[in-house]
């Protein structure tokens, strides 16, 4: 099963605003999420996105 991670507003290169205005103009809703399929791949990317060492 995979696992899901969003991906935050700041590494959209300014995307985040524009997917906003389409979901408050249309309804529809879009989520943007970083999809890895093994636990160690979705624990290494959370470490990095902290900046912390384990």
């Amino acid at each position: 099963m995979p696992i899901t991670l969003p991906v935050a507003a700041e590494k959209l290169c300014g995307l985040a605003p524009i997917i906003a205005e389409v979901e408050d103009i249309t309804g529809a809703r879009f989520v943007v999420d970083n999809v890895y399929y093994s636990e160690a791949e979705a624990e290494a990317a959370w470490w990095e996105s902290t900046g912390q060492d384990r």
